[in-house]
């Protein structure tokens, strides 16, 4: 079964799950495109927690890379990590 988690994008920062990170606490974001999905990866500077991941479900990621775009800096050329990778091939 699938995860269903909320975020919630603001003027100061971000909403997962209701835990609050401010854009401050953010490096920057980038996106994986999958075969059926788009990832949203919002890295956080080091010491302020893990990194946050998610699929985007049918939200229109242009409009997301928009919004982000005015508070953080996209980062180019991000891939996922390799173990990642099987990880997901393999689904587990």
């Amino acid at each position: 079964t699938n995860v269903v988690h909320r975020i919630r994008i603001y003027e100061r920062g971000l909403s997962l799950d209701n835990r609050f990170t401010p854009w401050r606490d953010c490096a920057g974001f980038w996106m994986l495109q999958g075969e059926e999905y788009v990832e949203l990866h919002i890295e956080r500077k080091k010491g302020q927690g893990n990194n946050i991941c998610i699929q985007t479900g049918k939200e229109d990621i242009r409009t997301i890379h928009e919004l982000l775009s005015q508070v953080l800096p996209y980062i180019e050329g991000k891939t996922e990590h390799p173990l990642d990778t099987i990880a997901r091939l393999l689904k587990i």
